[in-house]
């Protein structure tokens, strides 16, 4: 437990006594002072709950969720294992396995397929290739499962669940509650009494708590997939969360988008919905998508809002792009985090420690391995050019807003693609570094290697010419020294 923790726990604790104690907001002692702080803070976190309190008329529901799992051509196994699995021989699967199957190896094959939905009782939903399962979580009504086939080496499987009524209840319950964030007493110079606080209600402590409720959501999808459909993590997969989310308000408020949402700004950016114009991409149909960098962990939530008192799956084609892209977000993801982890290690400083040989041979594999597959993907895309990939066509009609609430020429599939193709410069970049410093490292540690080989030699050799000169004798105090021994061998046991 780290210092900062320890100071936590214990103005934990002083807060409490100061609150249960009697008379102690009028006293002139530490407990007083934490006692007026603690109520002029429950205060302000009463006012900002006030502020992000919902406009009249107005709602905001989380209608639903994808979760975009990966696959590589070395994972593409997993795939096959996971749609059989989750699917029990649907015929309509077991024809999508075999169409797959004879296209696993092309270098130019590109598709998106929708498979069967699954629900809690497929004669109530509305498609004839159904699967049960009894299993699925009882807020969740449905799940549709879409397989992608963005790139040569990349596939996807697109998980979109549709919620009840009771999560978005939930949600709303949660953030219309007063947020407190914990104070700590810095106690050096030793007790000083001193009160540091960083006072975000509306940013910090609102945010933290709505990325916990919606990663406990996409936890809580996620465990069922790795239940249903055997998933988990590996190498070559990764997986990212997309939030849906329905904006609706008075009918008789006939104020402007962009002024009312400005206005209820509080309200929005409780739900993690962007209203910073610089990040937030438009539709022309009042949809709106921003990503969203979560403050406690490195993590990315793709988020899609419609302020058009309607589904945002309006139209399929767009919710597809979105699934496709996000896919290409996260195995670029997934590459970064390898990078920096491969970075991070520090073996290029270990020449001369005993760092051993497989240890270092796993990672100049994994250097080597994970290069080749970020060229693979940066051909592929410059061959396939993203911009023309028909998977993401539908995000060209998403314009990033202004200052002053129209679009400009920036769409987000410009932007995407720049921010795909610049994001892999970057780790190519990074990776030639990396692997330029391991040869020199691996050169040096061989240098090491033949040098202590020769003295080793010259050893061995001045060894092997004395045993030839002084056999004799060499020989005779060999067998001193094992009388010597049998002797107190023999003088210990009796």
């Amino acid at each position: 437990m780290n210092l900062y923790w320890i100071k936590q726990l214990t103005s934990t604790i002083l807060f409490f006594v100061a609150k249960k104690l009697p008379g102690a907001r009028d006293s002139s002692l530490l407990l007083g002072r934490l006692r007026r702080v603690s109520d002029a803070q429950e205060r302000l976190a009463l006012k900002a709950a006030q502020s992000r309190s919902a406009p009249a008329g107005g709602m905001v529901k989380l209608t639903s969720m994808s979760i975009v799992v990966t696959f590589e051509p070395e994972n593409f196994d997993s795939l096959v294992k996971a749609v059989t699995k989750g699917f029990r021989g649907n015929p309509r699967v077991s024809r999508f396995i075999d169409d797959f199957n004879k296209v696993r190896g092309s270098i130019l094959s590109s598709s998106v397929t929708r498979l069967p939905i699954v629900g809690h009782d497929a004669s109530k939903t509305l498609s004839n290739w159904a699967t049960s399962d009894k299993s699925l979580p009882n807020v969740v009504k449905h799940v549709e499962v879409w397989f992608y086939r963005i790139l040569p080496s990349l596939a996807a499987l697109s998980f979109e669940f549709t919620f009840t009524e009771e999560v978005s209840s939930q949600i709303e319950d949660l953030l219309s509650q007063p947020i407190v964030e914990p104070i700590v007493v810095d106690f050096f110079p030793l007790f000083n009494g001193t009160i540091r606080n960083s006072f975000h209600y509306r940013g910090s402590c609102v945010s933290l708590r709505t990325e916990a409720i919606l990663n406990d959501v996409g936890d809580m999808c996620w465990e069922w997939l790795k239940r249903s459909f055997g998933l988990n993590i590996k190498a070559q997969m990764s997986h990212q969360y997309n939030f849906n989310y329905s904006v609706s308000r008075s009918k008789d408020d006939q104020t402007d988008l962009n002024r009312w949402q400005q206005d209820n700004r509080d309200w929005l950016n409780s739900y993690l919905i962007e209203t910073t114009e610089r990040e937030v991409y438009e539709s022309y149909e009042n949809i709106r998508w921003n990503r969203y960098n979560l403050e406690s962990q490195t993590k990315t939530f793709f988020i899609v809002t419609s302020f058009a008192n309607g589904n945002v799956e309006s139209e399929s084609y767009e919710s597809l792009s979105f699934n496709a892209y996000s896919a290409l977000v996260s195995k670029l993801d997934s590459y970064r985090s390898m990078t920096e982890r491969i970075g991070s290690n520090g073996h290029l400083d270990k020449v001369h420690s005993s760092f051993r040989y497989k240890a270092r041979a796993k990672y100049v594999q994994s250097l080597k391995i994970l290069i080749a597959r970020v060229l693979r993907m940066d051909h592929e895309l410059r061959v396939t050019e993203i911009r023309r990939n028909h998977h993401l066509v539908a995000l060209s009609s998403y314009r990033i807003i202004s200052a002053s609430g129209s679009g400009h020429n920036s769409d987000l599939l410009a932007d995407g693609s720049v921010y795909v193709t610049s994001t892999i410069d970057r780790l190519l970049q990074a990776l030639k570094v990396l692997d330029a410093g391991m040869s020199e490292s691996l050169t040096i540690h061989n240098m090491l290697v033949i040098y202590r080989l020769q003295l080793a030699t010259i050893a061995f050799a001045a060894v092997a010419i004395a045993v030839t000169v002084w056999s004799e004798e060499i020989a005779q105090l060999i067998v001193k020294v094992l009388k010597i021994t049998f002797a107190l061998v023999a003088r210990l046991l009796t």
